[in-house]
């Protein structure tokens, strides 16, 4: 998989994009601070939240599903 890295660097593009969602997920969940810190106003972080809230529920309720933690 090491060309699909390169060409992805090539192209600018995250590798973050390769891994499985579960662990893209907690990526996002870890980064939510810095993500929201300069958002202008409470209802936008609430939009934020919720909608990864949102696919947080969307991945658990999938069966079948790797388990790993999110």
């Amino acid at each position: 998989m090491w060309w699909v890295k390169e060409y992805l660097a090539r192209q600018g593009l995250s590798t973050e994009a390769l891994l499985p969602l579960p662990l893209q997920l907690r990526r996002e969940i870890e980064r939510l601070p810095e993500t929201v810190a300069n958002v202008p106003s409470e209802q936008s972080v609430r939009e934020i939240v919720a909608g990864l809230n949102r696919r947080v529920v969307e991945y658990m309720l999938h069966p079948g599903q790797l388990p790993i933690p999110v």
